[in-house]
């Protein structure tokens, strides 16, 4: 972090945006400006999730020992898991005189998997039950589930850092369930949705190609199938990759972005994986052309990843200077008097911006008995995306005179209708773009 570049804590303290406190060790409190941001993320994937065909679910926080065995998560990865007890009270262990209170619960498989319960660290298996609820046909694959439900992993209080690493937290989720001859297309398709999104960011990032780890479940055979069309679908979508050796999920090979920042910084959040083994474990399937039972295929896609991670690597690229799609803050309008004739035409901005219906709704009229000066430089230290600045020869000509994100002193006074205009077509520009 250079000197002029401050941490994203630092500047959620000057936005309001986010706490982390020691009663919620690893999870975030957020506060309005924050979540308006949070939603804002959310928000701007579901409208692209309705162009692309996705269909968003509601999953289960809880699920009880027999899911996690059934996906292997209890075999590899239950130490990164929270497990809990359904109440307070002493239950004894299915064929066994041995009592288990709440303060003595470990990865003992004495205790019947009926009394064991885990948060989950992941959607994939709540997404497998559903796909499996009802016959499938081959005609209505893919089955693309999207899923923004929170997260749980057992981290060490010593890795909690921020945003960047927490215990509960939530992704930009989604899980697709298709026929072997579509995954081509649907690899294709998760690249350029990622491409698309990290442009509207402005986010520079590289490629790796994460191959089978030496910790891994399924056979070798159906591994190398695996990086080998992942492989395929990147070359055909001419992203240059490298390749990070072993470093795959254990149930199957990934394609990991590093994504750099505005320091160059490089940080791993989307990603893109796919799985032959967990439809093998629920005994997915569909029915074919013939009327068999064919095996489908998943592929694990995330493009912020960790929707926390993403805001702390936003607030820093941006330095709080967020799009106005974005920002929590975005139009101050500040008049030079507080008269009534001043406040009058204030008012008119404000509700001719919001009329609009374009999103922007964090309008803030400057009206209190602090000087002029005073005014703007909060409106400039809170880092309002426009501030608007409104005197006599405003109101006797019907202009705007407003400042970019940018606050350079060459004000620009342009007609009423005109900043209305400009406010409204820089929605999802960048900041200092215009």
């Amino acid at each position: 972090m250079t000197s002029h570049q401050l941490s994203h804590q630092e500047l959620s303290e000057q936005l309001e945006l986010f706490m982390l406190h020691p009663y919620t060790a690893g999870s975030v409190l957020f506060f309005p400006n924050g979540a308006k941001i949070y939603l804002a993320l959310q928000s701007f994937l579901r409208n692209e999730y309705k162009k692309r065909g996705y269909q968003e679910v509601i999953t289960s926080q809880l699920a009880t020992r027999a899911l996690w065995k059934k996906s292997g998560h209890w075999d590899h990865y239950r130490e990164n898991m929270f497990h809990v007890m359904p109440n307070e009270h002493e239950i004894k262990c299915c064929g066994s005189d041995e009592i288990y209170s709440s303060n003595k619960i470990d990865s003992s498989d004495e205790i019947d998997d009926s009394h064991m319960f885990s948060l989950k660290p992941m959607n994939c298996t709540m997404h497998c039950l559903m796909f499996d609820k009802k016959s499938r046909s081959y005609k209505t694959l893919p089955v693309r589930f999207a899923d923004f439900g929170s997260l749980h992993r057992n981290e060490l209080s010593g890795a909690l850092v921020g945003l960047t690493r927490l215990r509960k937290f939530a992704q930009d989720d989604a899980h697709i369930f298709c026929r072997y001859d579509q995954i081509l297309d649907e690899i294709t398709s998760c690249l350029e949705f990622l491409k698309y999104v990290y442009s509207v960011f402005g986010f520079e990032y590289r490629v790796v190609l994460s191959t089978r780890p030496d910790k891994y479940m399924g056979d070798l055979e159906k591994w190398n199938d695996a990086e080998k069309t992942l492989g395929e679908a990147l070359k055909i979508t001419n992203i240059e990759y490298t390749i990070n050796d072993k470093d795959g999920a254990f149930y199957g090979p990934k394609i990991d972005v590093m994504l750099r920042d505005s320091l160059k910084r490089e940080h791993q959040c989307g990603t893109i994986q796919l799985d032959f083994q967990l439809p093998e474990k629920f005994d997915l399937s569909y029915i074919d052309f013939d009327r068999m039972k064919q095996r489908p295929v998943i592929i694990h896609r995330a493009i912020l990843g960790s929707i926390e991670r993403m805001f702390a690597i936003l607030i820093e690229h941006f330095q709080g200077k967020f799009p106005l799609w974005l920002s929590p803050r975005q139009v101050a309008i500040v008049p030079i008097a507080v008269k009534e004739e001043f406040i009058d035409y204030c008012q008119k901005i404000k509700q001719k911006i919001a009329s609009t219906n374009n999103g922007i709704d964090c309008i803030e009229i400057f009206d209190s008995t602090d000087t002029f000066n005073s005014r703007i430089r909060d409106a400039e230290i809170q880092l309002y995306n426009y501030v608007l600045v409104i005197g006599k020869k405003e109101i006797a000509n019907n202009n705007i005179t407003f400042r970019l994100i940018n606050h350079t002193r060459n004000d620009s006074t342009v007609d009423f209708d005109a900043a209305i205009n400009t406010i409204n077509c820089s929605y999802y520009s960048l900041p200092g773009s215009l």
